[in-house]
């Protein structure tokens, strides 16, 4: 007697179809795997690299482009920089998290240290350094590193720092080298708040109780920030001619000095700014015989509020 014939939903004959050839193509897949290295180019998006306090030797080394971010505050030991950087285009997320220091001569995040000569004056560009807070070191964000053996240093160069917190740093928050862009930081009890290049532009940031808010180089701009207390609000760097600088729209209140100082001042215009509650002059200008504000030009002040 021949066996019995039983029909076959077409239904479950295309089910069972469809899951042959997708366990086929799975174990393909697996068989034959993929490239265990990431593609070239710089890392974007989910791709960045995590990095947190847990078996961290430090410094942590950057040295390939990309985006790397914290998944824990970073707290190295005392004297030890956190974060060390020999690439350009590098994105360092803080992603709301902190780089704590313990002060002494402690560096948040360096540039890599030259090793010899071939590394003379070497520029790492595009920086960015986001989203946290950068506390207790003797300086936050240093734009060198030197080699101590051969004195020959490496820095940042063009970087951007945008929505941080830098508070309590014994030297100096944030030190930036040439074409620094910095936005919508806050700087609060350091000695230096902020030391910015040739051709800076500081946008939108807060000052709070520094010893000096901002020191500066050439052809910079200082636009819509805010200055409570401390001694200066923005001065220049020590024997740097004060060149086209541009302060316009903030507001200086309660410097204990000065308000805006200058060592010799070559074409610094001030517009639109608030400024009171300075203690001493307001204005002033050192070892220059030429008054803050003007130029060869005829470029002074243009609506300030000076009580």
């Amino acid at each position: 007697m021949p066996p019995a014939v039983h029909a076959v939903n077409p239904r479950t004959a295309l089910l069972v179809m469809i899951a042959v050839v997708t366990s086929a193509v799975l174990v393909s897949s697996i068989a034959t795997g993929g490239p265990l290295d990431p593609p070239p180019g710089p890392i974007t998006g989910t791709d960045a690299r995590l990095l947190n306090q847990q078996g961290t030797v430090f410094p942590i080394v950057i040295d390939e482009p990309g985006v790397y971010r914290l998944t824990s505050d970073l707290e190295p030991p005392a004297g030890v920089t956190a974060i060390e950087v020999g690439a350009n285009n590098v994105l360092v997320d803080l992603n709301g998290f902190a780089l704590q220091g313990s002060g002494g001569m402690s560096i948040g995040i360096a540039p890599i240290p030259p090793t010899d000569e071939a590394t003379l004056g070497v520029r790492y560009t595009n920086l960015r350094v986001t989203g946290g807070t950068i506390s207790g070191w003797d300086t936050g964000i240093s734009a060198r590193a030197v080699n101590q053996v051969v004195l020959i240093s490496s820095a940042f160069a063009s970087a951007h720092i945008s929505d941080l917190f830098v508070s309590e740093c014994g030297t100096i928050g944030v030190d930036l080298l040439n074409g620094p862009y910095v936005e919508r930081c806050r700087f609060v009890d350091n000695l230096s708040g902020l030391n910015v290049g040739v051709l800076g532009r500081v946008e939108n940031c807060q000052f709070e109780d520094n010893t000096t808010h901002i020191a500066t180089d050439r052809r910079c701009v200082i636009r819509d920030c805010t200055f409570h207390e401390g001694q200066v609000g923005v001065t220049s760097f020590s024997g740097h001619a004060s060149a086209h600088i541009v302060i316009e729209d903030n507001v200086f209140l309660g410097m204990s000095n000065s308000a805006v100082s200058m060592i010799a001042a070559g074409r610094c215009f001030l517009y639109r700014n608030i400024i009171d509650d300075c203690t001493a002059t307001p204005l002033t200008t050192l070892n220059s015989d030429v008054p803050i504000s003007t130029s060869a030009a005829g470029a002074g002040p243009r609506d300030n509020i000076v009580p």
